[in-house]
């Protein structure tokens, strides 16, 4: 076997690998669709002079749409990478 055959197989077992970790360790659906409402609430609710909103009853602050903010760059991370290899 040739030095090129086994370079392949190191580049798809990678991508696989990678596939897997971004699933495990990555935000899962709930957690993105979650940091997605919160953060259009807070929008709207900053369009209306105020510092904070509800959203299900819960109380969010500035930290929490920081929070959120990472939860969508990473999952839209994730996304494009994604796209890039299939």
């Amino acid at each position: 076997m040739g030095k090129t055959d086994h370079s392949r197989t190191e580049i798809k077992c990678s991508t696989i690998a990678i596939a897997v970790a971004n699933d495990v360790f990555g935000p899962l659906a709930d957690e993105i669709a979650w940091a997605r409402r919160i953060t259009e609430a807070w929008t709207a609710s900053a369009a209306d002079g105020k510092g904070v909103t509800l959203v299900d009853g819960k109380l969010i602050e500035g930290l929490h749409v920081d929070e959120a903010g990472q939860v969508i760059a990473l999952a839209d991370r994730i996304a494009e990478l994604e796209a890039e290899t299939s």
